[in-house]
């Protein structure tokens, strides 16, 4: 996985982008969630590892479970 997350980085460069390694975040999915990972490092910095995300008021978690955000009514 290292190996991915170095090539990203080296597209990004040549492509005249930035990634930026201490917004990006780590979810293992499924069942391979509840194992031991080896951590991954994006231009220095350790990517930190989450087991949900929320973007746009949509969260996933590792169990791919979706929760919407809803507006009260």
């Amino acid at each position: 996985m290292q190996r991915t997350v170095d090539a990203l980085v080296e597209w990004s460069k040549v492509n005249h982008m930035n990634v930026n390694s201490k917004k990006t975040k780590e979810m293992v999915l499924g069942p391979l969630s509840k194992e031991s990972t080896t951590p991954l490092f994006m231009t220095g910095n350790l990517v930190q590892q989450v087991t949900q995300y929320k973007l746009l008021g949509v969260t996933i978690n590792a169990a791919l479970m979706l929760t919407l955000f809803r507006f009260a009514k």
